[in-house]
């Protein structure tokens, strides 16, 4: 049964660990079973995102980095030459806003519910349960876009619901870079006390970061802007109310200082040219449907329909005429209409009793690795340097390496597996002891061993039926279950040393990679990205065996783990070269 299975997880875990196996049920089965429920869980699910994230930013997410798409009839030569690698930039992005509102009007339109939470919803993260939590905003016609210090309300759909041509959005998009851009130069130049002028900045700063800070601050922020102004009322309930929101880059190609990570999807562009990336809620949308909307957007044919026959007739023949022409936006800084500063505003009597104003919790840290696609390395090789490298760096007296990897589940949450065996534990003696003794055959053969026990582990993680982990979790904090030393530090449901995790990117190369989050606690996170095409839905094909393209470590904050991260991050890189050199001898991996 589903609670036997959880259960043998669990205390097989703990004795891999050589931990006490204390986990058991103290409930009848029913009450235990009817906190499983795909509807009760998933609700419990979200109550704890709720309750434990402090800021909308800190909700599990996946973001997938991208190449934009170009427009039909794009010239780049005669857009660059013209116009500028700014307005090539606004061009390409307005197109991907423009697919991204065509494919999910075909995928609705198509009963295809998967993405019915994408577009039109946000998180109010003031809520602390699953009730009232999700925002819907149907009548909304416009997006939230970000740019510098600012918030603006940016009309992407017209009267009748129809969606705008791509030169249409491209110009309000540049409206809002001019005019960013010019309010924050008279920002500059206003004639200020120094100390007034960065209080200012300061100010700004806090407006741009309101998802982003403690939950408790941003809803004090709130309500003092609301009840001080009506205007600051009506800017965030727009800004708040949007399609979904676009992060612009400003016109020296700077990352904006105001974010917005309540909207259910998130369109940012990035430092490299002709790179944005979407980013997602879990609670809203699976990591797999995700990509799958993304790949539609990318792969849109203007042929197979839109938003209306209306629209695309009017939009082929001015696309055609401005990107063949090379005509230059209108660059007074004026707003145009449909464009909207959605300003923020406190006077200093106002804004006195909230210094110091709170600040945004720094990220973690970054250590990519040495990996690329020409090196060819499967998934699960990288899986067991990792383990030999946490075992080197982490913890070489004391405890056994907690490793576990870990994958999205569509019940809700994830499903998590320990990454440790006695094929594993062998392979790590050998290879670590030095003796030479162990010829380099032996050593290979417990390699390839280990390999297959964590390959093993590794698939049978990511086709899971049920999020055993998660709802291993679940019980015990419902007090169904009890188990001590499981949720103990570097215990199977405690925090544990580094948890792994891979996004399958497809063939296609316009993916370039991807990144996510989960509620997992663990002192370091590994992330990959794979180039096969590899789904929950069919167990055809096996993550174990996926090939690499990329991946990244990422660590807590504070010096000593940052320190830690960086000793981690090496040493992995240097194991998965010392397991190539034991396989390799002379034939691919």
């Amino acid at each position: 049964s589903l609670l036997e299975d959880i259960v043998v997880m669990v205390n097989a875990s703990q004795k891999l660990l050589r931990r006490s196996p204390d986990f058991q049920l103290i409930t009848p089965l029913t009450d235990a079973v009817d906190v499983l429920r795909a509807t009760a869980f998933r609700q419990k699910w979200i109550d704890t995102v709720a309750a434990t994230c402090r800021s909308a930013m800190a909700y599990p997410f996946t973001e997938f980095r991208f190449l934009s798409p170009l427009p039909r009839g794009y010239s780049t030569g005669v857009s660059v030459a013209a116009e500028g690698e700014v307005v090539q930039r606004c061009i390409q992005t307005a197109e991907t806003i423009q697919r991204i509102l065509r494919v999910f009007v075909n995928a609705s339109n198509s009963g295809q519910w998967q993405f019915q939470q994408l577009l039109y919803h946000g998180l109010r993260n003031e809520k602390k349960s699953a009730e009232g939590l999700v925002s819907v905003n149907y009548n909304s016609r416009h997006i939230t876009v970000c740019c510098g210090l600012f918030y603006y309300r940016v009309e992407v759909l017209d009267e009748d619901g129809f969606v705008l041509d791509t030169v249409m959005i491209a110009e309000r998009l540049w409206a809002v870079q001019q005019h960013a851009d010019r309010n924050n130069r008279e920002i500059c130049e206003h004639k200020l006390l120094p100390d007034a002028r960065e209080d200012l900045f300061a100010f700004y700063q806090l407006l741009g970061s309101l998802t982003e800070i403690d939950g408790v601050e941003c809803a004090a922020v709130w309500e003092r802007l609301k009840n001080t102004e009506p205007a600051n009322a009506a800017s965030l309930a727009d800004i708040d109310t949007g399609i979904f929101t676009v992060i612009l880059r400003t016109l020296d190609n700077k990352s904006a200082s105001a974010r917005w990570y309540r909207s259910a999807l998130v369109l940012e562009e990035r430092e490299e040219k002709g790179v944005l990336a979407v980013r997602g809620h879990s609670i809203l949308i699976h990591a797999d449907d995700l990509l799958e909307f993304l790949m539609r957007v990318l792969c849109w044919d203007d042929a197979a329909g839109g938003m209306s026959d209306k629209n695309n007739n009017n939009n082929s023949n001015k696309e055609g005429e401005f990107l063949g022409t090379g005509s230059v936006f209108n660059s007074d800084g004026k707003l145009p209409p449909g464009v909207e500063h959605l300003d923020l505003w406190l006077p200093w009597k106002d804004r006195k009793p909230m210094r110091p104003y709170a600040v945004v919790t720094p990220p973690p840290h970054v250590f990519p690795l040495s990996i690329s696609r020409e090196d060819n390395i499967p998934f699960a090789y990288l899986c067991m340097a990792a383990v030999l490298a946490v075992q080197r760096v982490l913890t070489p007296f004391t405890e056994f390496p907690t490793v576990l990897v870990a994958f999205p589940n569509r019940r809700g949450d994830l499903s998590a597996a320990l990454m440790y065996s006695y094929e594993v534990e062998e392979f790590i003696r050998s290879f670590c002891g030095g003796s030479a003794l162990v010829e380099r055959r032996a050593k290979r053969y417990l390699f390839h061993k280990a390999v297959q026990s964590l390959a093993g582990m590794i698939d049978a993680c990511f086709h899971e039926p049920y999020p055993y982990y998660s709802m291993a979790t679940l019980l015990l904090k419902e007090g169904k279950a009890i188990g001590i030393g499981t949720f103990a530090d570097n215990a199977i449901l405690g925090t544990v040393d580094l948890y792994v995790t891979v996004g399958m990117l497809g063939p296609n190369k316009k993916v370039l990679d991807f990144e996510t989050s989960f509620l997992l606690p663990s002192r370091f996170a590994l992330i990959c990205s794979a180039s096969e095409n590899i789904s929950h839905k069919s167990s055809s094909k096996c993550p174990s065996d996926a090939h690499l393209i990329y991946a990244s470590l990422r660590g807590s904050e504070g010096n000593e783990e940052m320190s830690m991260g960086a000793q981690l991050a090496e040493c992995i890189t240097d194991k998965i070269q010392e397991l190539r050199s034991l396989v390799l001898n002379g034939n691919s991996m």
